[in-house]
């Protein structure tokens, strides 16, 4: 548990668990245990929803107020340094009389980082609403930050994809690797689009709960949050069809690697077919075989094998086919 105090126009960090100094704003909760839950709830007289719970709410059930508290669930990625795969997590905003409550289970996820960042932007008194609102602005941030990387990464894909040097037997696993981290990246953006959705929705539900004279002084900025959120909601969509367009670009390649195999074999078999069904006939054990005792069969099979071999490699040329 991590407690910030308001200081004028900032908020400061202090250690102490045995109470809530009348002066805080925020409380931040990291990923708490189930006794470490019931500690808490006795000390901030509130109800603090457990991973578990936080993690069965269907979407319709995660904004609600109860006993005059407001509860704000929102899904957050998380887990996709050294190219691990996304993981959504949980994370409650709670807002109760003069306090913000926040409780985030994600292993490598801080919202304390943005506190230098309110600091230095914040010209009013802190309060609750404002720290929400400041926390919103930081994850719509985190959340572009996060677009534009996916963005990179995807365009890196494309080049590999459509290059034109991809002419060695070693095509069609570049190509299967390519479309593994085609389909990591959709994950991905699949993921993020969901954490914009909750976040969106948090913020609406959240502006109604805001009284008329915050609406006055920060109705702009909530409105800014919610067009930024719907904005990158189109930009993800779009990496997402560019991701599809890739992904069938991709299948087709290995498709046409496949296929060029195939034919190869074909022509193989073609070639080898016709002097092999010469050489049958000549194998065969019959005594009275004409070419037998003459003394130029040997040389006439196998030049007869031999044009058989070269003579749909001549035809397949000629057509073009080849």
């Amino acid at each position: 548990m991590t407690i910030y105090i308001a200081n004028g126009t900032n908020i400061e960090r202090i250690d102490r668990e045995i109470e809530i100094p009348a002066q805080a704003v925020w409380v931040d909760l990291r990923n708490p245990g189930d006794t470490e839950e019931r500690k808490f709830e006795r000390l901030l007289k509130t109800d603090i929803p457990s991973k578990a719970e936080m993690s069965a709410l269907k979407m319709s059930d995660r904004l609600y107020q109860r006993k005059k508290s407001l509860y704000l669930t929102v899904s957050l990625v998380s887990g996709i340094e050294n190219g691990a795969r996304a993981v959504l997590y949980s994370t409650t905003f709670i807002l109760r009389d003069h306090l913000l409550i926040t409780v985030c289970n994600a292993p490598d996820l801080s919202l304390s980082d943005f506190v230098d960042r309110f600091n230095k932007k914040n010209d009013c008194p802190v309060t609750k609403d404002s720290l929400l609102l400041e926390m919103l602005e930081y994850m719509v941030h985190r959340e572009a930050d996060l677009l534009e990387h996916s963005g990179k990464t995807i365009e890196n894909l494309s080049e590999k994809i459509f290059q034109n040097d991809m002419k060695t037997g070693r095509d069609q696993l570049i190509l299967s690797a390519l479309l593994r981290q085609v389909g990591r990246q959709k994950e991905f953006i699949n993921k993020l689009t969901e954490s914009l959705i909750s976040i969106n929705r948090a913020a609406s539900y959240a502006e109604q709960y805001m009284t008329e004279e915050w609406k006055n002084d920060n109705g702009t900025n909530i409105k800014t949050v919610t067009r930024d959120l719907k904005a990158l909601a189109e930009h993800a969509a779009f990496l997402s069809e560019k991701l599809t367009f890739l992904l069938d670009a991709t299948l087709g390649m290995i498709s046409i690697e496949q296929n060029n195999i195939v034919r190869l074999l074909s022509v193989v078999t073609l070639v080898f077919m016709p002097p092999t069904l010469i050489a049958g006939v000549y194998g065969m054990n019959f005594r009275l075989i004409p070419e037998l005792d003459w003394r130029f069969g040997y040389p006439f099979a196998v030049s007869l094998m031999l044009i058989a071999a070269f003579l749909p490699l001549i035809l397949l040329k000629i057509r073009k086919k080849l």
